[in-house]
């Protein structure tokens, strides 16, 4: 189960700024959850964040179901990167 607080920030970084929508929307967020999200949020890093937030609470978030998305955007090192930060830390 992917936790509130550090988790999400784990995410957060491994996933590249420029790939963000399309990690969230791989993950099954609806457009009109991110795009409310923009519009009600100015920055990006607290807009990352909320997507998150909404997207775990809409769906049995599973941290595989995080690493699936990164896998099947072709972004398998993120996925690694991510599973060694979780188990060992920064």
């Amino acid at each position: 189960m992917l936790q509130p607080g550090p988790q999400l920030y784990d995410v957060m970084d491994a996933v590249p700024a420029r790939r963000w929508k399309e990690f969230v929307r791989t993950l099954g967020l609806r457009e009109a959850e991110i795009e409310a999200v923009e519009v009600e949020i100015c920055r990006f890093r607290d807009q990352q964040y909320e997507m998150l937030k909404r997207w775990r609470q809409q769906q049995p978030a599973g941290l595989g179901a995080i690493y699936a998305a990164l896998e099947r955007m072709g972004l398998e090192g993120c996925a690694e990167d991510l599973r060694s930060r979780l188990q060992h830390g920064p």
